[in-house]
């Protein structure tokens, strides 16, 4: 997909992960919460060399610093890295 759309300056591709019930069902949309709905992952990053954010990273955003895109009947979020509210996994790479 990042070979699709490829951000740049300090722009930042994500992708909504897929959320699961704790029953392992997949919840549809209508049934996300607002917080829920607002954790990605990072597809893609532009080319400013201060950006942190990484590929695979999950992250929480501000929804209403977010443009959304639609490609190929996928969703997916442009954002700048200052609308990134935090990593969720920041410990996985021992950063």
């Amino acid at each position: 997909m990042s070979d699709t759309l490829k951000p740049v300056g300090d722009k930042i591709l994500i992708e909504f992960r897929t959320q699961t019930a704790p029953s392992g069902l997949i919840l549809p949309e209508s049934a996300r919460t607002a917080i829920a709905d607002d954790a990605a992952v990072v597809l893609a990053i532009g080319t400013d060399p201060d950006i942190v954010i990484k590929v695979g990273d999950e992250v929480i955003f501000n929804p209403h610093a977010a443009l959304p895109i639609k490609l190929q009947d996928k969703e997916y979020v442009l954002l700048t890295q200052k609308a990134i509210i935090c990593i969720t996994n920041y410990d996985r790479e021992g950063r």
